[in-house]
């Protein structure tokens, strides 16, 4: 099963699962595909494939920390960090295939193990960015937060400069030869519909 997305110059691409589509996405393009699959299913419930894009952009927009995925974390087993720097959107990949998508901006309701698990395993990114050094920022401002919260008394800050950040145990730059910031070919003017 694909999908099928359409620009408005009436080419189009397919794709399988929402991580591929972020190859090619910017932010505009994922809002505009969380809208669409929402008026799709406004009446109905989704099934098979549809009930996992569905439930990729529902996690994204509107986390529910009562959702199972955020309450069984303590048995997930991450394989991976990504960030998708284009779309601003970064994925955990559990072992069991599960991956997880979130906007870089957004607290989700990550278990204190989690984030732990994610700076251990370092953050995926193509090249160095200004949005993965505010991602590792918010990521660590959120443990030294918990800490605080448990002991009372300020943490070290994590206001660091970015020389700090880049040069940190928590960034694994990649040299893929595709890079998440090369400028877009569709145009902001382009209308998109989605096929199955």
């Amino acid at each position: 099963m694909y999908y099928q997305v359409f620009r408005g110059d009436g080419s189009s691409k397919n794709y399988k699962i929402l991580s591929e589509m972020l190859e090619d996405f910017d932010r505009l393009d994922v809002e505009e595909l969380y809208r669409l699959v929402k008026e799709r299913y406004s009446a109905s419930r989704p099934e098979g494939f549809d009930l996992m894009l569905w439930g990729d952009l529902h996690t994204l927009f509107e986390p529910d920390e009562d959702d199972e995925i955020w309450k069984d974390q303590h048995e997930y087993k991450l394989l991976s960090w990504r960030l998708y720097d284009f779309s601003g959107i970064h994925i955990l990949l559990m072992e069991n295939g599960l991956a997880i998508h979130m906007l870089t901006e957004k607290k989700y309701p990550l278990s204190q193990e989690m984030i732990s698990k994610m700076l251990k395993k370092k953050l995926e990114v193509d090249h160095e960015s200004s949005q993965a050094i505010e991602l590792l920022r918010f990521i660590r401002s959120q443990v030294e937060f918990r800490r605080t919260s448990l002991t009372g008394f300020l943490a070290q800050s994590v206001r660091s400069s970015n020389a700090d950040v880049l040069d940190s145990p928590y960034l694994l730059v990649l040299n893929t030869g595709t890079s998440q910031s090369r400028q877009h070919d569709m145009s902001k003017s382009d209308s998109y519909y989605l096929s199955d």
